[in-house]
């Protein structure tokens, strides 16, 4: 199964975006998300299809070692995975929101812009792909205060 975005149009003077999402046969899945404005921006991951049975990192099923760690709210993330489920966007502990809305018991972090959000909103221009802590200017996608 693949869900794709196709990009937008190239006579419309806003940001271009394509997401991507496939899960394999194997359970594994893939996530793509590509934001080009004045620069590129693309934020990818990976779920390996069984966790692993020591320490698995909730984004990618992955072994998080000890020096690697992150634990919110007894959530485990290899600090690298910690992102924003939609957009990449890096975040920290004061940074990260949960959708717990009505009783939600999603497990996923998210950035200020996407809490509550799904892909589907941002496919139709109802909420803006990236988060309003944005990739930053210089292009090199460093940190979000």
């Amino acid at each position: 199964m693949a869900a794709t975005m196709p990009p937008t149009p190239a006579n419309n003077n806003g940001p271009k975006v394509q997401i991507v999402e496939k899960v394999g046969e194997d359970k594994s899945y893939n996530y793509s998300f590509t934001y080009e404005k004045a620069t590129l921006y693309e934020f990818k991951f990976n779920r390996a299809p069984v966790p692993d049975p020591i320490d698995p990192c909730f984004r990618c099923n992955r072994r998080v070692q000890p020096k690697d760690q992150l634990l919110v709210t007894d959530v485990l993330f290899h600090k690298q995975c910690f992102r924003c489920r939609i957009c990449g966007l890096p975040l920290t502990q004061q940074t990260f929101h949960r959708n717990t809305d009505n009783g939600s018991s999603d497990k996923e972090v998210y950035c200020r812009t996407h809490i509550g959000k799904n892909i589907g909103q941002i496919q139709r221009g109802e909420v803006p792909a990236m988060g309003a802590e944005g990739p930053s200017v210089d292009g090199k996608n460093t940190l979000y205060r």
